[in-house]
């Protein structure tokens, strides 16, 4: 399960990095994605909620990845990328597809190696 704790461990960060950048500095992350800037509090407040989601990842590491948690934080980060999509799609703010396929990718990177642990938890010899 050491590549899904990687996962696991890279996306905590980057759930810390995007958090506080919503958090303290949201219209340059938005003016990357080509999106207008905002005064509204609610991206900070995502800002926030980001920031919490990269502390439980980080949390998670620390006490020892379950395959339900990391099972768990792939259909997260699909139901995630689906949302960015749907907002892309609505709003045309074409600058948030980069951000689904990071989220896609980092939920196919954990869905992988989830698939390979099992594969090669299957594949050990019985404990005598």
């Amino acid at each position: 399960m050491a590549s899904v704790t990687r996962s696991i461990h890279v996306w905590g960060y980057y759930g810390l990095l995007v958090g506080l950048t919503l958090a303290l500095i949201p219209n340059l992350f938005l003016g990357v994605l080509a999106i207008p800037p905002v005064d509204e509090p609610w991206i900070r407040i995502l800002g926030v909620a980001a920031i919490a989601i990269g502390i439980n990842y980080l949390g998670a590491v620390r006490g020892g990845v379950t395959r339900e948690f990391a099972t768990a934080s792939v259909l997260a980060r699909a139901i995630v990328t689906v949302g960015i999509v749907l907002a892309a799609v609505r709003w045309g703010y074409w600058g948030l597809l980069p951000v689904a396929a990071v989220e896609l990718g980092g939920a196919v990177w954990t869905r992988t190696a989830l698939h390979r642990a099992g594969r090669d938890r299957t594949s050990a010899p019985p404990r005598t």
